[in-house]
């Protein structure tokens, strides 16, 4: 879709979508239509919850790596005593 197509104008340009049928969107009620939008909302976040997850583990162990690579340092060290 285009930036300059409003917001009632998507479906006559997607009518082969099947999202986009009417006849479905009205048959679902407005507690259904909650509800899967809440469903919805809750993958989402399990999605970005566990990306999240997997991006800090591989930058823990990046920058475990690094401190790996001088020698005077460890990963157990402090900071005021480096």
């Amino acid at each position: 879709m285009r930036s300059r197509i409003r917001q009632k104008q998507p479906i006559p340009h997607t009518a082969e979508h099947s999202r986009w049928d009417v006849a479905h969107l009205q048959a679902v009620s407005a507690t259904e239509r909650e509800e899967l939008f809440a469903e919805h909302r809750r993958d989402t976040e399990k999605r970005e919850k566990e990306a999240k997850r997997v991006r800090r583990a591989t930058r823990t162990a990046a920058f475990r790596e690094l401190l790996a690579s001088f020698k005077g340092i460890k990963v157990s060290s402090c900071k005021r005593y480096v």
